[in-house]
């Protein structure tokens, strides 16, 4: 690899995409450490030492890069994305961070977890399509791509850029819900594991990517959470015209017996979310054989496709 573009590269993936995404865009504060998944009432039940389970980017030079457990994740850190000034952070989220949670009946506090996911994203998305079109630029520049022609790398690089603006699309109509307070816009599915100790936190939105509608593809926001020592929260979010198709898909799922549903739902966390963190007492307690599998799993389906394994292997509860 050139010597320059190398560089180049190094400096991009060490830099982040900082601006806070309030509402409307105009905000010019500094963006903190936001968490996407709430580190008192959430981690509190998870951690040990004060630290949690997650994955880290491994870089390997024939296989390029691999995502392998990361033991030793601050709990203070996990999760967090400069996404959104301090001061937007709290007020969008006080209702849920401050309140007593009622997952039955409050559509705001239900709308807001959903919205996290939705902004978690949205920074990770425009943080991937800022490194990969500077890339491209960087290689155009040196002469290693043409300027005026096709190239594999440049279709990749406008995929996300369509991507970045189609996301953004989707943003705003959350931002419509907040701020006109129409938080029934959103539809949710709430499912309690009962007899459950705590053992994973997620918070993410993915894409039904072989499903369209309205030119878009339906995303769904997945939150997993620990309510107390007994039970687990899992929590679906869709748009209200998107819910229908998204229920279908999700079926199995809500149908399934307790056991079922846990590995159904440790597969779908596997197959498409990456911001999620594991019980550092409960990842002890996995044998190196079942810890494999799992690592095996989560890389070979990270984009989406399926792999034969039988999923009482993998169980994230």
């Amino acid at each position: 690899m050139n010597k320059e573009l190398k560089n180049f590269i190094y400096k991009v993936n060490t830099k982040d995409y900082r601006r806070c995404l309030f509402p409307g865009g105009n905000c010019q504060e500094k963006t903190s450490n936001a968490h996407s998944i709430q580190n008192s009432r959430i981690f509190d039940l998870l951690e040990k030492d004060k630290h949690l389970v997650g994955f880290k980017i491994v870089p390997k030079s024939k296989t390029g890069p691999y995502l392998d457990f990361d033991e030793k994740i601050s709990k203070n850190k996990a999760s967090t994305f400069q996404g959104l000034c301090n001061n937007h952070d709290t007020e969008i989220f006080l209702e849920i961070e401050n309140q007593s949670l009622d997952l039955k009946n409050n559509s705001k506090q239900l709308f807001l977890f959903a919205y996290r996911a939705v902004l978690k994203e949205m920074h990770s998305v425009m943080i991937s399509t800022l490194k990969t079109q500077s890339t491209f630029q960087k290689q155009v520049e040196l002469g290693l791509l043409p300027k005026n022609k096709p190239s594999n790398f440049g279709i990749w690089a406008g995929g996300w850029v369509s991507n970045a603006y189609m996301m953004h699309l989707y943003k705003k109509k959350y931002d419509q819900v907040y701020l006109n307070e129409t938080y029934k816009d959103i539809s949710h599915d709430l499912i309690i594991l009962e007899s459950q100790a705590p053992t994973i936190a997620v918070n993410s939105l993915f894409s039904l990517d072989h499903i369209t509608i309205r030119d878009d593809v339906p995303r769904v926001a997945i939150n997993i959470f620990p309510c107390n020592e007994s039970e687990t929260a899992v929590l679906f979010s869709y748009l209200n015209y998107e819910a229908s198709l998204i229920r279908d898909e999700l079926k199995e799922i809500f149908f399934a017996r307790p056991l079922m549903k846990r590995r159904l739902l440790s597969k779908l966390v596997l197959r498409n979310c990456e911001n999620f963190f594991l019980a550092p007492d409960y990842f002890e307690s996995w044998s190196n054989k079942k810890k494999e599998l799992v690592k095996k799993y989560f890389n070979e389906t990270i984009y989406g496709q399926d792999i034969e394994i039988e999923s009482s292997e993998i169980l994230l509860f």
